[in-house]
């Protein structure tokens, strides 16, 4: 048998027709590059303010003092420099002795001359009488140790030859001389009594020594020792200082009279220091020194 077959086709039913999907929206074209825009001109920021400076230390008013010492004769020579006189005597109107209480046997000098202790010689504090050849006395002299005595011999006219007595405080004779002043020489010495003028000739010279002092700091100052050392003598001349408080760049000065005896060799340092205070701040010394 012939199997019979039957085909069924189902049509499905059409859509209308319908529009094209509209195309999405999409984003516009990209720019070109191109350079930013200059930025509109303004006004150059203000700084920011700034600490203050630190102020640079300070520093502090220093005290500094100068000493500077001369010595010179009443002529101005230096003292270095004074000549030594001759020692022998052109003429003999005035002469001056210094009393040094020592015996017969101290006596040096080129005359044959009469000296006698009595007893244990002349004492430190004594009275020395002297006579001309004609008994005429010359002025009494009462000493000590380290004095001078002066003889105005143009006052006698017999005064070639003088004798002395040297008495004690009890007025007894502990020494007797015999000078015969016409043959003198600077520095003879007749048992107690040494020659150190005859008229113009002298062994001491008057000198002065001379104490500078300068601020040199920048503070004014005080001036409060000035020490002064010779041999074994210290003396705080700060009495003698003409004015003790000294501005800046100004000097003050003392002044310290002596005699040097220039009829022998002398070896004698002096040595001065000087110390200031400032109003404030540490204290200043100088120092300086002269060798004769």
């Amino acid at each position: 048998s012939e199997d019979d077959y039957e085909l069924t086709v189902v049509v499905s039913p059409t859509s209308p027709p319908t529009d094209p999907p509209s195309p999405s929206p999409s984003d516009g074209p990209s720019p070109s590059p191109s350079d930013p825009p200059s930025p509109s001109p303004s006004d150059p920021p203000s700084p920011l303010p700034s600490d203050a400076p630190s102020p640079s230390p300070t520093v502090p008013e220093q005290c500094m003092v100068n000493v500077d010492m001369t010595c010179v004769d009443d002529d101005g020579t230096d003292c270095d420099d004074i000549p030594t006189p001759e020692k022998q005597c052109d003429t003999s109107d005035v002469i001056t002795f210094t009393y040094t209480a020592e015996t017969c046997d101290e006596s040096f000098n080129s005359q044959d001359d009469t000296c006698e202790d009595i007893g244990t010689g002349p004492s430190d504090s004594a009275t020395i009488e002297c006579k001309d050849s004609s008994f005429i006395v010359l002025p009494v002299n009462m000493v000590t140790v380290g004095d001078r005595v002066t003889l105005l011999l143009r006052e006698s006219s017999a005064a070639d030859l003088i004798s002395c007595e040297i008495k004690n405080t009890d007025d007894t004779v502990e020494q007797t001389l015999v000078i015969d002043t016409t043959a003198l020489n600077l520095k003879d010495t007749f048992g107690s009594i040494q020659l150190e003028r005859c008229d113009k000739q002298s062994c001491f010279i008057p000198i002065t020594y001379t104490y500078n002092i300068t601020n040199i700091g920048d503070t004014p100052m005080e001036v409060t020792t000035v020490m002064r050392t010779r041999g074994t003598s210290m003396v705080d001349l700060i009495g003698i200082v003409e004015d003790r408080n000294v501005e800046v760049g100004e000097s003050t000065v003392a002044r310290e009279i002596k005699e040097l005896d220039v009829c022998v060799n002398v070896d004698e340092e002096t040595r001065i220091r000087v110390e200031a205070d400032p109003p404030q701040g540490i204290p200043c010394f100088s120092e300086d020194d002269y060798e004769l």
